[in-house]
C-alpha cells in the first residue's frame, strides 16, 4: 500500500466543504454540533447562510486547529469519549441541529452513538447525516466484474469504513435508534446513461437506489 497516497485521500475528508449537505440543515437554527467536523469547512459554509452557533468535535489534531479558525468551538476528541463524558458527567448543552457527514460509517458502534446523542438534541432538533451507499452502481458493477470485494483508498469501499449502509438498513438504523424520518435523498448522482435510464425503466424503478454516492438523512426524536 501507498501510505503517502492513503494519507493524502484520507486528508481530502477533512477539508471538504460539502456544500450539498447545506440545504439539510435548518434555517432557524441557532445551534449546531458537527461529529468529524474536519478542518470546519462545512460549519464555515453553514455559518455564511445562518446566524447561529458553530462546534465541532474533531479526533485528529491538525484538522481540529484548523477548525478553530472557521468555527465558533472546536472539541479535539472522538465522537465516543466525548458522549462518554456526557454519560459520566452530565450536559447542559442542547444543540438544535447535530450534524455527521460520512462520519457514522467510520465508528465502531453508530447505533450505539445515534441512541446516546438523544440526550444532548433539543426536542424539536434534528440530526443530519451523509452515509454512503453501498447499493452505487460503480461500487456493485466492480464487484460483480471482478467478483472480489476489494478495500480501496477512499469511496464507498474506503479501507477505514466498518459498517456499510443501504436506504433500507439507513432508515432502519435510525428508527430503532428511537428517531422518526423526516428526509431522506440521494445525493452526489453518480450515474446517468441511457442505458441506465432504460434498465431502471423497464424494471420499474428498482435500480433508482443504485444512482447515488450517498443518502442524506434528516431525523427526529419520536
Amino acid at each position: 500500500m501507498n501510505v503517502k497516497k492513503y494519507k493524502e485521500k484520507s486528508d481530502s475528508y477533512f477539508v471538504i466543504t460539502r456544500e450539498e449537505m447545506g440545504p439539510f440543515v435548518s434555517r432557524t437554527a441557532e445551534k449546531i454540533i458537527e461529529f468529524g467536523c474536519g478542518n470546519g469547512a462545512f460549519g464555515k459554509f453553514i455559518k455564511s447562510k445562518i446566524n447561529c452557533f458553530y462546534e465541532g468535535v474533531e479526533p485528529m489534531s491538525e484538522f481540529a486547529e484548523l477548525a478553530k479558525i472557521n468555527l465558533d468551538k472546536i472539541n479535539c476528541t472522538t465522537v465516543e469519549y466525548f458522549i462518554e463524558n456526557i454519560k459520566i458527567n452530565g450536559s447542559n448543552h442542547k444543540y438544535d441541529v447535530i450534524v455527521f457527514n460520512d462520519v457514522l460509517e467510520h465508528l465502531i458502534d453508530p447505533y450505539e452513538v445515534i441512541k446516546n446523542i438523544k440526550v444532548i438534541l433539543n426536542f424539536n432538533g434534528t440530526v443530519v447525516a451523509s452515509i454512503p451507499n453501498f447499493l452505487n452502481y460503480n461500487s456493485v458493477i466492480d464487484i460483480f466484474r471482478t467478483k472480489d470485494f476489494k478495500y480501496t483508498d477512499g469511496g464507498i469501499l474506503d479501507r477505514t469504513h466498518f459498517h456499510f449502509f443501504t436506504k433500507k438498513s439507513i432508515i432502519r438504523m435510525f428508527e430503532e435508534a428511537g428517531y422518526q424520518i423526516v428526509k431522506i435523498e440521494g445525493i452526489n448522482q453518480t450515474v446517468n446513461s441511457i442505458k441506465f435510464k432504460l434498465l431502471n425503466f423497464i424494471s420499474f424503478g428498482h435500480f433508482e437506489e443504485y444512482k447515488y454516492l450517498q443518502y442524506a438523512i434528516v431525523v427526529k426524536l419520536k
